[in-house]
């Protein structure tokens, strides 16, 4: 089922324009979520959530 929002330089689409947005940072290679800590910079925030846990030691899968 194609989405109503569709990327400019793939075929990805989705119903949610937000999805499209956060898509397009692979094309883009825009990086908007940087670690205060080590200034490491991620395409998406749930990414550098999880680069903090190496800062932090937090382990929540153990």
């Amino acid at each position: 089922k194609a989405g109503k929002y569709h990327c400019q330089y793939c075929f990805y689409s989705s119903c949610r324009r937000a999805d499209v947005k956060r898509h397009l940072r692979i094309h883009t290679g825009e990086k908007p979520f940087q670690c205060l800590l080590c200034n490491k910079s991620f395409n998406q925030k749930s990414t550098l959530k999880r680069h903090l846990r190496i800062h932090t030691g937090e382990k929540p899968f153990q």
